[in-house]
Parts: C-alpha cells; structure tokens; sequence
C-alpha cells in the first residue's frame, strides 16, 4: 500500500485530495444567495466582524484598530481578537480593493468569507503530510481523506465562513507537524538544529497566539512533550534540547509582543488570560527559563539527573501559591479557567461554546468527527505505546495533543476543529499499522482477491470507507451531485437575508451619524455593525465587552412599562429598535438574562422543553413590537387592546414573511424597525374628564402593512388633555406613509391636523380643540 510508484505519485495524490477538501467546503457553503442574485452575503456573525475590522483599516489607515465605538454603546470597547489575523486578511485582498466605497463592502465580505477555505484546503493537505512522514502513502490518503471530509472541520473552513479559526487550525497543524518532524530529524542532537527548529516553532506559536489568544492552549501539548524531553534528556543527554526548548519560547514571545505592546486589555487587566496581556509574554519567557539551566549541567551530574523534578516541584509550587492568592496573574488563570468550563445563558446560546460530550452536547460524536471516533482509542494507545516505551519521539506530539483537545472539544464544539488534525493522522498511522501487523498480513492471504486489487482500486476503496464513516459530510455532497442543490438551512439563511435587508434599509434611509445605537438582539449585533454601519449595545461577543450592554436589550424586550422602555433606549441612546418574529424562539433565554425571577411569568414548562408562553407576555416589549405597538389579549382571540407606543414609530416593515409564525391564519413578516422619537404633543383645554382621541393611518406598501394608530387621554382637573402623537402627515414615517391629516376628537368637537416631520423629531405643541377644527401652535 505504499509501493514506489505511488510514492512517486504524491503530488497527484495531494492534488487529489486538495480537490476533495475543497469540494466538501464549497458544496457545504455558508453563502447566502442576494434576492438579485447578483452575489452572495455570509449569515456567520464573527465573520462579520472580521469584515468591519478589515473595512475599517482600509478606511482609517494605520495600525489595526484595538478598540471600537461600535461596542457597548455608548461607552464604547476594547476588541478581544488581537491584530495578526486582520493584518494578514487585509495583506491578503489590499492588492485588489474596488475603489468604490460602496462597491468595496461588498467585494470584502465576499473575499474575507472565501479565505478559510484555503486554510482548509491546507490543513487537509498538512494531515497528509504528517500522516505520510508516520505511515507512507496509504497513511497520507487515509488522513487526508478523513480531514477533508470531517464536519469538525468543515464549518469553519467551508466557503461562506470569514472566522479565524481555520488559520489557527492551521497554524496549530503545523505546530504539531514541525514539533514531529523536529523530533524526527536532528535537533536533538545538534544545537544549532535545535535552536532552528525551535526558532520555526516558535514562530507559528506567536503567529498563533497573536491571531487568537486562546491558542495558548495550542502551544500547552507541544511544552508536554518538551517536559517529557526534559526527562529523558536527564537520563541521556540531547544536545539540541536546550536551543530547541529556548528557541520556541523566546521567538514565540518576540513574535507575540508586537500584539501586546497595541493591545487595550492591559489597562483593564495586564493578566488577563482570556484577552492578550502581559500574561501571554510572561507564560513564554517563564517557559523560556526552563531551559536555561540546561546550557550549564554537564552530562552525567546529580543536578541533570534531578533537574526535572526540581522543574515539576517549581511548577507545583507556582501553581498552588496562585491557587491561593489573590495576585493578578491568579485571577487572570482562574478567569481562563471559568471561560473554558463556562456554560452561562450567553455561552449556552453560542453553538460553538457548546459541548461535544455529556447530557447537554450539541451533537453526538460521530456526528461530528465521524465514525472515525470509534478506532481512534486503539491507535491511540498503540500510538503512545511506541512512543513512550520504544522512543519514537515523533509520535509523541500527537499522541500528547489529541487527549488534550479532546478534552477541549469536550467542553466547547470550537476545538473539535482542532481536534480533527491529530485525529486524521492517527488514523491513517494506526490502520497502516493494523495492515502490516500480523494479523493484518493473515487477512491479506485469507483474501487472495485483494493481494491482485490495483493500487488505485485499493485508494478508491479506503476513500468509500472515510465517507461511509462521515455520513454527515457525505450524504449532502451525494444529494449535492445528485440534484445540483447545495444543502442550505433555508429557513435560517431566509431569516438572516430578511435582517440583512433591514439593516441596509437602516444604512440608507436614516441619518449617517455614530451619535446613535441600533438596539436589537445580541445576535444580529455584527450584523447591524456591519450591514447597517451603526452602533450597537449588544453582540456575539457576549458580556466581554460589557456585561450591563450584553443585557440591556434583553431587559428592553422584556419590559412591561413603556416609560421604563424609554428611557432604557434613553440611556444607551438608541434611536432605533430592530426586532425580529422570531424572538419567541429565544424567550426562555431571554428572560433567564433579564428576569430571571419572572420565568413562570411568562411561560410554561412544558415536558417536551419546547416554550409555551403565557397572556403576560403579550404586555412586554418584544411582543408589543410585532404588533403595531398593541397588546394582544389570548382571552380575547388574540384581539387588541391597550394603547400603542407614544414614543416609538414603526418606519420600515420586512417584506419577507416568516411563514413558522402565524396569527390568524396570516404569516408574520421577519421583522421591523422602529425609531424612538419625542413625539408631536397635541393639547385640548375644555371640561374636566373630556375625552380626546387622536387616530392616524399609516400605510407601508414595500411591506404590504397597514397600521392604524390611536390613542385617548382624558382632560385632566385643569381641563387639559395631551397626547404625544410619534407619526408625522405631512412627510413619510420611514418607509410608512400616512393616508392623510390626524383626525381628532375632542368632545362634542372634531378636526383634523397636518404633523410635520420636525414636530415629531422636535417634539412640538400643537393646541387643538378651541374651535371646530382649529389649531394653533
């Protein structure tokens, strides 16, 4: 299975395999076809981001911007990504940007969420690689087969997702590569090699780190097998090991400090774990001291000899003084420590912060990394057994990694694409291993048919194998080839094409300022910043910058007093509110984050986990927003009663209808945009306890919706009645265009009145009601 003339056919054979990893990822997309289908948007929320921060630098010029007024608004916030990642994407397509600004949004999106596929492509290919240099070509094929058909990778690398984390798969595959071929070659055995492969290390560690901070936990395997080095260098002594050792860890913090000489967290905490700090460069030249000593032991001494243990008693000496203090570097740790096991309402509702493995797992195992999962303990331990107990020192970063991302992936799906790396090569290294043990060359003769099997008919059979073991990759590319149709989640992408509308409705037809926030749902958040160019309160980076802002929406949505709603819009100075049919879906949520103490409020439990809501949510704010501003009544059909909204109107309507929520028979439409305004006054002076009612028609044809708004107040002692009146007449409310003058009652007397624009904005009087129809202002 690894005979010459296949080896001389390597390239033929990744060029193969590049085909099939970049089949599996263009079929799987994430692409979301425009209603004009002209192009394509992303619906991947980080990735839209990346966009803005890459769009940003083009725009401003200079270094990677390290905070943004966007966040948390109107405070403002540090970014947590730090700025290799932008830098190398803007390197990337800065060559070729459109002129045309608005052209140029567009063209970015569309290559931002095209470039992961490449790191895709060459993770697959780094498999192959990896798994050829262990097991030969069989190995290669097997490898590399599996990775490019693995839905642990897929999702982050297939077309249509702009995210980071395909590179820093690849970065930490060709961590693990080079530590193996490293291992393999010399540079234990020479200084120089040592130090240079060290130098090569180190470089993709702070590439990595510098890109995304927690890849910290992609350098922790390959410091394990330097620690297990160190033991046996005690025993017999490898020259290279202490330029190999120090190599890595002082070109890994050089690399990384450029990143954290620009970074904003270390005035909120310099060490912090979560975000890049001086923890990062500390952590590295601590690693770095290790080695020191090693350059002055000699060979054979009590001091080599019991080095290690002087090193692990150190460590655990270190490690309990931090458990028992209160010093910054412990609470960073500890804070690092709460992000990885963290299952809060934000991180339960982010399905990558899910986990792969216990009673709330996303997704079954095999779902996710195949059916794979099912030998992967058997090369495993075969695995570590000769790399333990026969010296074969390239195994040993693979061997260290996989249980150690696996207990990542465990806690959050984000590092199964990680996991998918070493996983792959262990594979193809242990069923090439299985072929060639004993029992393997007993099957061969028991199955004469196979020994004549060309060698290509033996790749296409291992090839049939990898699908049949990744059902969740396969069947939709058999679908794919079978009708042409690419597998889309057609309702998610509809309702994310339907926000996106809205947002570019916002980005065109309300004022261009940044004195303003857009408030809606976390998890459009990017989506506005981006699409509608406007700040926000609220993101997918959850309460890391900002924990009031990550709630305050969800307080909003779940207020029953209007006036508190106002001036919650009031405080973070929202002039808008977007809101989406959907919001039910995520109510439980919703109110663990606001009102937690009101949960059987405003739902039921239900034995099947589904949410049943109750007639008390109809009085919130979210519910009140799909419905003109009105409350409906479940004990009155679903009538509506109450007052609508005097501080907000309706101005844009989504011409799209969401057809999973219906009331009446009639299909909701996926969302609407309101704007807060002071609103027109209108006064009537006349005897106590008259009543005055104010009634407008507002028509929205591009949403096919009609809205009639009214509203009464009673004269007060003083014989004074006011009503604050939030549509205008004489000018188009967005996109709501009124069917004539307000019509008013006010006892025995009637009229009507023309609003204009700047009386709703400015929030002027009009007195009305002296005689019939008259007016004065």
């Amino acid at each position: 299975m690894s005979s010459p003339s296949l080896r001389s056919r390597l390239p033929i054979l990744l060029l193969l395999l590049a085909a099939m990893s970049w089949l599996a990822r263009d079929a799987l997309h994430q692409r979301i076809r425009t209603p004009d289908g002209a192009g394509w948007v992303t619906s991947d929320r980080d990735s839209l981001y990346h966009m803005r921060r890459v769009e940003r630098l083009f725009r401003e010029g200079g270094p990677v911007a390290e905070r943004d007024s966007y966040l948390d608004f109107p405070h403002g916030s540090p970014i947590p990504w730090p700025p290799y990642y932008t830098w190398l994407v803007a390197g990337a397509v800065g060559p070729f940007l459109p002129e045309d600004p608005e052209a140029r949004r567009g063209w970015i999106e569309r290559r931002v969420a095209s470039i992961p596929l490449i790191f895709g492509v060459g993770t697959t290919l780094l498999a192959a690689l990896a798994a050829r240099a262990l097991a030969g070509t069989a190995g290669a094929w097997i490898a590399g087969a599996y990775h490019a058909f693995n839905m642990a990778s897929i999702p982050y690398s297939r077309s249509g997702n702009g995210d980071h984390h395909a590179w820093i798969t690849l970065l930490s595959g060709a961590l693990l590569l080079f530590a193996s071929r490293a291992l393999r070659s010399e540079a234990l055995e020479r200084r120089s090699a040592g130090l240079g492969w060290g130098a090569a290390l180190g470089l993709v560690a702070g590439l990595a780190v510098g890109s995304w901070t927690a890849s910290l936990l992609s350098i922790m395997p390959f410091q394990l097998v330097l620690g297990w080095l160190i033991l046996l260098h005690a025993r017999r002594p490898r020259p290279g090991l202490p330029g190999l050792g120090l190599g890595f860890h002082l070109v890994a913090a050089g690399v990384l400090l450029p990143a954290v000489l620009t970074s904003p967290w270390p005035e909120v905490n310099p060490w912090m774990v979560v975000n890049l700090s001086w923890f990062h460069p500390a952590f590295l030249l601590l690693g770095a001291a290790t080695f020191v000593p090693l350059l002055f032991l000699r060979p054979g001494t009590r001091a080599l000899r019991s080095y290690p243990w002087s090193v692990a008693l150190f460590l655990i000496a270190l490690g309990l003084f931090l458990a028992g203090s209160d010093t910054g570097p412990a609470r960073g740790i500890r804070e690092g420590f709460e992000w990885l096991g963290r299952s809060d309402e934000f991180m339960s509702s982010v399905w990558e912060s899910r986990p792969l493995v216990g009673k709330n797992a996303v997704h079954a195992l095999p779902e996710v990394l195949g059916y794979g999962i099912l030998l992967l303990p058997f090369s495993w331990v075969a695995a570590a057994h000769r790399a333990f107990r026969r010296d074969r020192l390239d195994l040993l970063p693979w061997v260290i990694s996989l249980p150690f991302l696996f207990l990542e992936m465990a806690r959050q799906y984000r590092f199964a694409d990680a996991l998918a790396l070493p996983m792959a090569v262990l594979l193809g290294w242990g069923c090439v291993e299985a072929w060639n043990s004993s029992r393997g060359r007993v099957l061969v003769r028991s199955l004469p048919g196979i020994r004549k099997l060309p060698e290509w008919g033996a790749y296409g059979i291992l090839l049939s194998l990898v699908l049949l073991a990744q059902p969740e990759a396969s069947a939709p590319l058999l679908r794919r080839a079978a009708t042409g149709i690419p597998e889309t989640g057609q309702v998610e992408q509809r309702s994310a094409l339907a926000v996106r509308g809205m947002c570019e409705w916002i980005r065109r037809h309300t004022p261009p300022s940044n004195d303003y926030s857009v408030l809606a749902s976390w998890n459009w958040g990017h989506l506005i910043e981006w699409a509608a160019d406007r700040p926000t309160i609220a993101t997918n980076f959850g309460p890391y910058v900002g924990e009031e802002g990550f709630r305050h929406p969800d307080r909003f949505f779940m207020c029953e007093d209007p006036a508190e709603a106002e001036e919650l819009l009031r405080t973070r100075r929202a002039r808008y509110v977007l809101s989406t049919a959907d919001i039910a879906g995520d109510l439980r949520r919703m109110i663990r984050r606001a009102v937690p103490h009101l949960e059987r409020r405003y739902t039921d439990p239900s034995p099947l986990g589904d949410v049943k809501v109750r007639a008390e949510w109809f009085r919130t704010m979210g519910a009140r927003l799909m419905f003109d501003g009105l409350t409906l009544s479940p004990d009155a059909g679903y009538a509506p009663v109450g007052a609508p909204f005097d501080f907000l109107r309706l101005v844009h309507v989504s011409p799209l209808r969401d057809d999973r929520y219906r009331l009446q028979g009639r299909s909701t439409p996926y969302g609407w945009v309101w704007e807060r305004v002071r609103g027109a006054v209108l006064e009537a002076s006349g005897d106590p306890g008259t009543e005055l009612r104010v009634r407008i028609e507002v028509g929205y044809a591009a949403g096919r919706h009609e809205l009639v708004w009214t509203r009464t107040a009673v004269a007060d002692a003083e014989g004074m009645a006011r009503i604050r009146v939030p549509y205008a007449t004489e000018s188009p409310n967005g996109d709501g265009v009124a069917a004539g003058p307000a019509r008013w009652r006010f006892g025995g007397r009637e009229g009507t009145i023309a609003i204009p624009e700047r009386a709703v904005i400015e929030g002027e009087v009009f007195r009305i009601g002296r005689s019939p129809g008259g007016t004065e202002r």
